[in-house]
C-alpha cells in the first residue's frame, strides 16, 4: 500500500504553493515556481484523498496520462472525474473489509475470502465496470446479501468455492457434484448450499462406489438443501441402497439375513432416506415385533414385512386376507400387525377362537368369521368403517362392540344359540340387513328393532343361517351385496386368491 502520510503532506504542500502563486504571484522565487510547473507537468501521479474536494488539485496537472488512486475512497467524486477526463488513465481501489482488504476497480474477477465482503462488494456495481467473475469461498453471508450482488452485477458469473477439491460453481446450478467433498469442509458446503435456490439433485459417491462422509455429514447437507435429491450410495447386505431410492427391499434376491441387529445397521441410515416411501422385509430372520417398533419409528415410510399364519402368508400391508381352514386361536397372533386390512374372510376355522387381532384393523370394511369357536368380538369395536360382517354359526353372546361400528349395514349373526340381546345395535342407523335366525332373543326385541329400522331388511325365520337372499336368491342368482364380496376374495378361483403367498 502507498505511504498516506507522504501524499496527504504532497496535497499540502501543493496547496500552500498554489495559494501563494494566487496572492503573491511573484512573491515566488525562481526555484519555486520551476518545481511547481514541474509537478503540474507530470503525466502520472500516485494521489490518496478521502475528501472529494482533495481532487481540485488535479485541474492543474493538464499534462496527466495516467492516475493511481488507489487507497482513495471517495469513489463517486473519481467517477466523475473519471468522466470529465476521458484522457487519464484512472486506476482505484475499493474497500471490501474492515481488515483493509481492497478490489481494482479495473478487476475482472474478485475472489470473496470472507463473507462480509459480500455484501460491500454489492454496494460497489456502479464503480465495477469491468467485473465479470466473482468466486466466494466463505459461506458467512446471507441470502439478502447475495441476492443484492446478482443485482448490482447483472453480467458476472457469480460462483461458489465449495472446497479446494471441488471446482468453483455457479450459485444458480441445478445439479451438484460433491463425490470428493472432504468432511472438515462438509459445515461450509452446508452453509453454500442452504444458499442454492435452484438446486436440484447432488451426488455424493464417487464413479468407483466410495463415499468421504458420514450419515452424520450427509444428513447436515441434506438438512441445508431440503428440495435438492441426494445420491449418496452404499453397501446394505448385499445390495446397494441410495438415499435417492423411493424404494428398498432386503431379503427376496438374494435372501439376507439382517435379524434384530442388523436392523439397528438400517435404523442408521434411515434419517438420510430423504426420498423413501416403502421398504420391504421378506424372511430377514428379524422378529416381527421389533419390525412393528421399527415401523412406528418411521411412520411417514411404508415399512412392509412378510409374515406367516398357520399355513398361510402374507404381506403386512395387504388390504385382503383370505384363508379358510387349519387356523386356531394361537396361529393368527401375526396378523395383528397387518394394520391395512380391509376385506378379511377366515371363515370355516372351525378352532379359530379369537379375533384379538382384529383391534388393529381400524380400516377393516368386510369381515366373514362365520363357523368359527370365537365367542369375544370386542376387538371390532376398532374398526369402526365395519359396513359388512358374517358372524353366524359362531358362540357369541355379546354385541355390545358393534355400537362402535356405526358404518355396519349388513349383519349376519344367525346360529349364534348364545345370543339373547340386539339392543347393542338400535343405534345403527345405516344397517340395511338383518339376518338373526336361530338365536334366543326375545320377539320383544326383535319387534322394537324392526321399529326402530323400518327400511332395514330382517330374517327372524328358522332358516339357514344364509338364507332368504343373505347371499343368493331363490334362482340361485348372486345378489348384489354379495356379488362385492365374491369378486373382492376372487371365490370363483379361490385356490389362486387364498392367503397362501
Amino acid at each position: 500500500m502507498k505511504n498516506l502520510c507522504s501524499k496527504l503532506i504532497l496535497l499540502l504542500c501543493l496547496a500552500v504553493l498554489l495559494t501563494g502563486l494566487c496572492s503573491c504571484g511573484d512573491g515566488l522565487s525562481r526555484e519555486e515556481r520551476e518545481a511547481l510547473a514541474a509537478e503540474y507537468a507530470k503525466t502520472e501521479l500516485s494521489l490518496a484523498v478521502d475528501d472529494p474536494e482533495g481532487l481540485a488539485v488535479l485541474e492543474h496537472y493538464t499534462q496527466l496520462k495516467k492516475l493511481d488512486l488507489s487507497g482513495s475512497s471517495c469513489y463517486e467524486a473519481i467517477e466523475k472525474y473519471i468522466a470529465a477526463h476521458p484522457d487519464v488513465d484512472v486506476s482505484y481501489t475499493l474497500l471490501l473489509g474492515s481488515d483493509g482488504m481492497t478490489v481494482g476497480s479495473r478487476a475482472e474477477s474478485a475472489l470473496l475470502e470472507k463473507g462480509e465482503y459480500v455484501a460491500a462488494l454489492a454496494s460497489y456495481g456502479p464503480y465495477l465496470h469491468d467485473l465479470r467473475v466473482i468466486a466466494i469461498s466463505d459461506p458467512a453471508f446471507t441470502t439478502a446479501d447475495l441476492a443484492a450482488l446478482a443485482a448490482a452485477f447483472p453480467e458476472a458469473d457469480i460462483l461458489f468455492r465449495i472446497s479446494p477439491e471441488q471446482p468453483d460453481i455457479p450459485f444458480t446450478a441445478a445439479e451438484l457434484d460433491l463425490s470428493a467433498l472432504r468432511p472438515e469442509n462438509a459445515d461450509a458446503a452446508a452453509g453454500f448450499l442452504e444458499k442454492m435456490p435452484a438446486l436440484k439433485r447432488v451426488n455424493m459417491t464417487a464413479a468407483d462406489g466410495t463415499n468421504l462422509l458420514s450419515f452424520t455429514e450427509l444428513k447436515m447437507l441434506q438438512d441445508a438443501a431440503p428440495g435438492a435429491v441426494f445420491d449418496y450410495r452404499f453397501d446394505s447386505f448385499g445390495r446397494t441402497v441410495s438415499t435417492a431410492d423411493e424404494y428398498v427391499e432386503y431379503g427376496v434376491d438374494p435372501r439376507a439375513y439382517i435379524y434384530n441387529a442388523g436392523l439397528e445397521q438400517i435404523r442408521e441410515m434411515m434419517p438420510c432416506m430423504t426420498r423413501l416411501k416403502s421398504m420391504y422385509f421378506q424372511y430377514c430372520q428379524i422378529d416381527y415385533d421389533v419390525l412393528a417398533r421399527f415401523r412406528d419409528d418411521f411412520p411417514g415410510v411404508d415399512i412392509v414385512w412378510r409374515i406367516d399364519f398357520g399355513p398361510y402368508s402374507c404381506r403386512t400391508d395387504t388390504e385382503r386376507i383370505f384363508a379358510n381352514g387349519s387356523l386356531d386361536g394361537n396361529s393368527v397372533y401375526n396378523l395383528r400387525y397387518c394394520t391395512k386390512v380391509k376385506y378379511l374372510d377366515l371363515g370355516h376355522n372351525n378352532q379359530l377362537s379369537n379375533i384379538d387381532f382384529a383391534a388393529f384393523m381400524p380400516d377393516l370394511e368386510i369381515a366373514i368369521l362365520a363357523d368359527t369357536a370365537i365367542r369375544d368380538i370386542s376387538p371390532l369395536a376398532n374398526c369402526p368403517k365395519l359396513r359388512y360382517l358374517e358372524i353366524f354359526v359362531t358362540s357369541i353372546s355379546d354385541l355390545s362392540p358393534l355400537a362402535s361400528c356405526t358404518e355396519l349395514e349388513h349383519l349376519n349373526v344367525s346360529c349364534c344359540f348364545s345370543l339373547r340381546d340386539l339392543s347393542p345395535l338400535f343405534g345403527l342407523t345405516k344397517l340395511k340387513r338383518l339376518w338373526n335366525t336361530f338365536t334366543n332373543v326375545p320377539k320383544s326385541q326383535r319387534d322394537e328393532i324392526m321399529a326402530l329400522m323400518p327400511d332395514c331388511s330382517f330374517c327372524f325365520d328358522r332358516i339357514t343361517s344364509t338364507g332368504k337372499g343373505w347371499r343368493f336368491d331363490d334362482k340361485g342368482n348372486i345378489n348384489e351385496y354379495y356379488a362385492e364380496v365374491y369378486e373382492i376374495f376372487g371365490y370363483d378361483d379361490w385356490r389362486e386368491n387364498i392367503s397362501y403367498w
